[in-house]
């Protein structure tokens, strides 16, 4: 039945067997977890299934919609991409959804997002996945909305399938806008989107600048995710039913490569781990290596890339340190 439905599409079949390949692995998965042989991913299979999913080299694309309630603008002349915050979002000062990892904080900020006559002012997101405690207006004539809750994209998923090479990533980005163009022709994706552990921005305090993780996180948009966790990452790093609670259970963890020392470093250290989401503009993929959200952001005075931009309130960030602006916004 899938076969037959990836033949009418004209979908090759090794792509078919290889996506469908994902099966033995969940099988295992469940295996490792419980001793005996079955499998317990019947939610996650059913995109396979139903032709949704389909693995393409080293990454799977989902056809999907975009599920964040963030909107997305970019900047028509510069290109520049800037994220804005949902209406009614609450953060901690660290720029992380309050309530992540389990911890509020009471003097937790709440974003606002709303039209003006020139545009629309928010909250936005750096791309290095932390909400900014800070008030911008992206003026409509320099500034378009790309992307809106439930618009047509792609969901990126990395199967544990071994080393996740960073040059096979990118060429499994170069096959899937042509793959969905020939074989779902009204598709047309407007983004890439992708939640995971791999994308928590922490990561790259710890691990080599080089390693395939950290250049693939910093491809990437981040965005920080309501009720956010670490049992994702212990999960995926130490095995299905890893659990720490507590420095006791943190030391018998095993520490035999330098993803596994980092993961346990950090919560030994008062730290938590976190997904993340990610977002990718369709013709940004063919610029991969090039990491060109996270290399070029800055919120100052006068930036070119910020012309068309009102602040309107809160703290400037320029060159590292933090001023207090006065109540009347300045437009560049």
């Amino acid at each position: 039945m899938v076969l037959a439905s990836h033949s009418e599409r004209g979908i090759p079949t090794e792509i078919s067997i290889d996506t469908l390949s994902d099966l033995e692995l969940w099988i295992r998965h469940f295996r490792q977890a419980n001793g005996i042989w079955g499998f317990g991913e019947h939610g996650w299979l059913q995109f396979h299934f139903r032709g949704k999913l389909f693995k393409l080299g080293r990454l799977q694309f989902e056809i999907s919609r975009y599920y964040f309630d963030h909107p997305v603008y970019r900047h028509r002349r510069t290109e520049k991409i800037v994220v804005l915050a949902a209406d009614g979002a609450r953060f901690r000062e660290d720029g992380q959804f309050d309530g992540a990892n389990e911890i509020e904080e009471p003097n937790a900020w709440t974003a606002t997002l709303q039209s003006s006559s020139r545009g629309v002012i928010g909250y936005p997101f750096h791309p290095t996945g932390r909400a900014e405690h800070l008030s911008v207006e992206l003026v409509a004539d320099e500034w378009e909305q790309i992307l809106a809750r439930r618009d047509p994209v792609l969901g990126v998923h990395i199967p544990a399938t071994g080393a996740m090479d960073f040059d096979a990533c990118g060429h499994s980005f170069a096959r899937a806008l042509p793959f969905f163009a020939k074989h779902f022709p009204d598709l047309q994706p407007r983004a890439f989107i992708c939640t995971s552990w791999l994308l928590d921005h922490q990561l790259t305090d710890y691990l080599d600048e080089q390693s395939n993780i950290v250049r693939f996180l910093k491809e990437w948009y981040l965005l920080p995710l309501k009720g956010a966790s670490d049992h994702e990452t212990f999960q995926r790093v130490f095995g299905a039913s890893s659990t720490a609670s507590s420095t006791a259970e943190l030391s018998t963890l095993p520490q035999e490569n330098s993803l596994q020392r980092a993961i346990v470093g950090h919560a030994l250290g008062g730290g938590r781990w976190r997904e993340a989401g990610g977002l990718l503009i369709p013709d940004v993929h063919q610029r991969w290596g090039e990491q060109i959200y996270q290399s070029g952001w800055s919120v100052k005075m006068a930036s070119e890339d910020w012309r068309g931009v009102t602040f309107q309130h809160g703290s400037i960030i320029a060159g590292g340190s933090r001023g207090q602006r006065p109540d009347e916004a300045l437009r560049f």
